[in-house]
């Protein structure tokens, strides 16, 4: 199975405080850094669960977008950068449990191509089984290409990315064989309070019919909402252990539930997939778990 990664490529940095936060002055922490971005973690996480990835995305002739090339290339991702702008950088500041706290990123240059650069480049939509969308991009760049795959029948997924970023893929929602926003993303679509579980299960609804075919509308440590004419649940997240940082879950929990579904799971099957993926990603520090791999498939067909 080969599949395209439309999306951001960027360094990450991850502070994680030592002791009490103070504002307004410097705090002890542990900084990590490491690869990111969604389309690059989304990529690899594709490529650990044994398909066949390009990323397609923009990175600098700069250093840290000579360390994204060559992580890439190591990992066997293909990669077609469009050179058109510095390297996106995202630095995340986490609470002393691991959540989010507050989080910048810098992928502007991604805002600046268009669909004639990457057709450009070399691309030939029509030999992947499906493709993956984030919101890094324009509003019209992200309609045109998902335009482009309805015409050539080539199954999409989109992600929101960011609650401002959003609101980029509204023209490609009716088509999309996979949409995952998280609830405050699921809530800018929608303009429906997005702050339980019933509020999802209304989110996703809308947003279904709206023409996306599954919904997926992810709350953080509270599970998913999965949504589609098949199957409707509010899937509560697996226990890994303890939590390390749930940066990167949402990006794993999204490549499983697209790859099970272009294989033919059914989506019961295919969330089951998912919050494994997810709940193997908040274990580990990095925005990707190495564990996260073909093997989560076999399980569920041995059940």
């Amino acid at each position: 199975m080969k599949i395209a990664v439309v999306g951001g490529c960027n360094v990450d940095f991850i502070c994680r405080p030592v002791g009490t936060v103070e504002e307004a002055t410097s705090n002890r922490a542990r900084i990590a850094y490491s690869p990111g971005g969604v389309g690059r973690n989304i990529a690899e996480n594709v490529r650990q669960l044994g398909c066949e990835v390009s990323l397609l995305t923009a990175a600098g002739p700069d250093m840290l977008g000579d360390y994204l090339r060559q992580d890439l290339a190591a990992k066997g991702i293909e990669t077609v950068c469009i050179d058109k702008a510095s390297t996106g950088i995202y630095i995340a500041s986490l609470d002393q449990d691991g959540l989010m706290a507050r989080a910048f990123c810098d992928m502007s240059g991604l805002e600046s191509i268009t669909l004639p650069d990457l057709l450009a480049a070399g691309i030939d939509f029509s030999s992947y089984d499906g493709v993956i969308i984030d919101a890094n991009f324009s509003s019209a760049f992200i309609a045109e290409l998902a335009a482009l795959l309805r015409k050539k029948k080539i199954a999409y997924a989109l992600e929101p990315v960011s609650n401002i970023k959003a609101v980029r893929i509204k023209e490609a929602i009716d088509g999309a064989l996979l949409l995952k926003p998280n609830r405050f993303e699921a809530q800018v679509l929608t303009g429906i309070d997005c702050e339980n579980g019933a509020g999802a299960q209304e989110c996703a609804a809308l947003l279904a019919a709206q023409g996306a075919q599954n919904v997926i509308v992810s709350m953080g440590p509270e599970g998913f909402v999965w949504y589609s004419d098949l199957y409707r649940e509010l899937i509560a997240p697996q226990s890994n252990g303890e939590l390390v940082n749930e940066t990167g879950a949402g990006d794993a929990l999204f490549a499983a539930a697209f790859v099970a579904l272009l294989k033919g799971f059914l989506p019961q099957r295919a969330a089951k997939i998912a919050a494994r993926a997810a709940a193997l990603t908040c274990a580990v520090d990095a925005a990707v778990s190495s564990e996260v791999g073909p093997e989560l498939f076999k399980e569920e067909m041995e059940e």
